[in-house]
């Protein structure tokens, strides 16, 4: 089996695409959570929404699963001290609350290849003039809609050919000693584990038919938790040592100090903030920033995007899908 999206090729394209879910939406794909919520049966999310009321901050969005598992996850490190809750209680609820996640995640990849299974979906112009097959694309999208332009993409957040997707949070202040299994839908950690998943499959033919995969991911786990508790690494300091994959948010992929020209689709940049800061920062020869907008798009929205790429580059403009 062959993973295109493992090749560790240093492309120099002076063209960079960043991609975002409204990429898919503006192909004509039902991609949102509110789609995906909607065609679901009734029920699906019950006790997840019942540990949304215990945990959550009543948030009318409740669809908007990577924000909430942000807030859950930390109300349950916080419930943890207050003498309101019993301990054991909440870490049993974080328990079941982190499997909950992972059957809606489940769900997604199942619902969004549904979606996408013999649709045809017809190129747009206008990003036929900006986006070239030389074009690199980074896309935060599970799906292949990117490679209508360019076949040089990178899959951040893991995509419906490898079945398997990133879902969580971006980053945040993580307290001291915070448990694991409270951090553990982090974007940060799910894309290590997400790259050491290619890694086994690249380099030892392991997959998740076999069990060998599943104790490989185990250790890889243990590992996040060994780094991540505050403790120390030094019982896992030769973790695999000698078999090094990937770092989840390094740019080997590209040179980004060739990178001349933006084109950003359908990304709203905020849910990935500290990803795209990094790699801007990296930017040094950028020039010019094109940011998609759709009919109707909120004028606050744009100009908040707007503001976000004028940190890092001087001409910054908008073009229409």
């Amino acid at each position: 089996v062959i993973f295109p999206f493992l090749r560790r090729i240093a492309y120099t394209s002076r063209k960079l695409a960043i991609i975002g879910n409204g990429f898919d939406l503006a192909h004509g794909l039902k991609t949102s959570y509110y789609d995906f919520v909607c065609a679901q049966k009734e029920g699906t999310f019950k006790n997840y929404n019942d540990f949304l009321k215990r945990y959550g901050n009543g948030s009318q969005h409740w669809y908007s699963f990577e924000d909430r598992i942000d807030e859950i996850s930390m109300q349950c490190f916080q419930c943890l001290y207050d003498d309101q809750y019993d301990y054991n209680e909440v870490l049993h609820d974080t328990d079941q609350i982190n499997q909950l996640f992972k059957d809606i995640k489940g769900h997604l990849l199942k619902y969004l290849r549904n979606e996408v299974s013999g649709r045809k979906i017809k190129r747009k112009l206008s990003i036929c003039k900006a986006v070239r097959k030389s074009t690199f694309a980074i896309n935060f999208n599970y799906t292949d809609t990117a490679e209508l332009y360019t076949k040089n993409v990178l899959y951040v957040h893991g995509s419906l050919k490898e079945n398997e997707i990133v879902l969580g949070y971006d980053f945040r202040e993580e307290p001291c000693f915070i448990e694991y299994k409270m951090q553990i839908w982090s974007k940060a950690l799910c894309r290590e584990r997400l790259e050491f998943s290619r890694f086994l499959k690249k380099r030892y033919k392991l997959f998740s038919e076999q069990q060998q995969y599943h104790e490989c991911m185990a250790d890889i786990e243990k590992m996040q938790k060994a780094l991540t508790s505050g403790q120390g690494f030094t019982d896992w300091k030769n973790f695999y040592k000698g078999n090094p994959y990937r770092q989840a948010d390094s740019f080997d992929m590209i040179n980004p100090g060739k990178i001349k020209t933006i084109i950003v689709l359908g990304h709203s940049l905020f849910s990935d903030k500290q990803y795209l800061e990094a790699l801007l920062n990296e930017c040094v020869n950028l020039r010019k920033v094109i940011i998609f907008t759709y009919d109707g798009e909120n004028e606050n929205s744009i100009q908040r995007k707007k503001a976000f790429f004028q940190r890092f580059c001087r001409k910054v403009i908008t073009c229409s899908y």
